[in-house]
């Protein structure tokens, strides 16, 4: 049987799903082993991530039959992915749940929002309620924050999520007020009587549309990008939503007050790791900007959210290799459950490794 080699996308979609890891034991450090030993059945249900020594016990034979056997990897490939799927799931979930939002894009909500069907919108609807109980639950265990401008099991709340159900774009039950010269669509009059719950309205409504996209197309983590480590991999998740939780850099990052003279700025994020530099590059429109406390928490601050992902670049700089990816931000937070130091690199080990089962 002649070999054919893998294809990107492929090799891609394996290696995010399995985490990079072994789907035996979980260590890191893998290699794509065939588990029918046809090289050129390169369907990704054939395919699984060994470590060296599992792919050893899965390709060497010993006596009359291998030491671990097709049949037992299908069975770990399995029930390694569904968790993985339900992890990398909950950890982009925690990174919309934020205490304050700083920075948020409503074209581009609007836009994604706008090309969910009916079916999808009333399913997300009824999962977003039942989190918003779990929600509430776990914010009250957390006095870090004495306001929360967050959706919560209030009257606000299930209004705006009647309307994400019913599709609208403006939810109807907000006052209109003046909008901006350029998005007629985002409040910027804050004067009585509408104009601070209109505003802090539609900053819950753009939570929620965010939310409701990330149940119907859950995103991939940032770090499972940068760990592909190859412009070409990365690049075919382009126009997928990927979540994110890392230390800002802002460059021309300015208040919404000021935004006419300095309309656009830069977020960036930068981690090295393992010999290797990634970083993450975000142009933001200084209106969208929530407010002058957010405007510093941009330039240099732990935040988390959720963005699509346009390209990917490998970078030479000083000798060193840098993975450098560009995001479009939908919304990026402070605080709350999207700060938690749980991440995608902590791989927890032997959890679906052949002694457990």
């Amino acid at each position: 049987m002649a070999r054919k080699k893998i294809p990107p996308n492929v090799t891609s979609e394996l290696l995010v799903a399995n985490r990079h890891a072994c789907c035996v034991c979980q260590s890191k450090g893998v290699q794509i082993h065939h588990i029918d030993e046809d090289p050129s059945n390169n369907l990704i249900e054939n395919l699984a991530t060994l470590c060296l020594p599992c792919h050893d016990q899965a390709s060497m034979q010993i006596g009359l039959s291998k030491k671990l056997r097709a049949e037992e990897i299908r069975v770990y490939k399995k029930q390694w992915e569904e968790k993985c799927a339900a992890d990398i799931e909950a950890l982009s979930r925690d990174r919309t749940r934020f205490y304050a939002t700083a920075y948020k894009n409503p074209p581009r909500i609007r836009e994604l929002f706008s090309s969910l069907s009916q079916a999808e919108r009333e399913n997300a609807a009824q999962i977003i309620r039942q989190q918003l109980v779990e929600d509430t639950e776990a914010q009250g265990k957390d006095s870090g924050f004495q306001w929360q401008a967050v959706p919560k099991e209030d009257e606000l709340t299930m209004h705006l999520l009647f309307a994400l159900y019913n599709g609208e774009l403006w939810p109807s039950c907000l006052h209109r007020v003046e909008g901006h010269p350029s998005d007629p669509d985002y409040p910027i009059d804050m004067s009585p009587p509408y104009g601070m719950t209109t505003f802090h309205g539609f900053d819950l409504y753009c939570q929620l549309l965010v939310r409701a996209l990330c149940i119907l197309r859950p995103p991939r983590t940032l770090e499972s990008l940068w760990a592909l480590k190859e412009e070409h991999l990365i690049d075919h998740f382009s126009g997928s939503l990927v979540s994110f939780r890392e230390t800002a850099i802002g460059k021309s990052v300015y208040t919404p007050k000021v935004a006419d003279e300095h309309p656009l700025g830069r977020v960036q994020f930068r981690v090295q790791r393992e010999g290797f530099v990634y970083r993450a590059i975000m142009g933001i429109k200084n209106m969208y900007v929530f407010s002058d406390t957010a405007a510093i928490n941009l330039e240099r601050s732990k935040v988390c959210g959720v963005g699509v992902l346009e390209d990917a670049q490998e970078i030479e700089e000083d000798g060193r290799r840098e993975i450098h990816v560009g995001i479009k931000p939908l919304i990026i937070g402070i605080g709350g459950l999207g700060q938690s130091e749980k991440g995608f690199w902590d791989l927890p080990r032997g959890v679906n490794g052949s002694k457990e089962l």
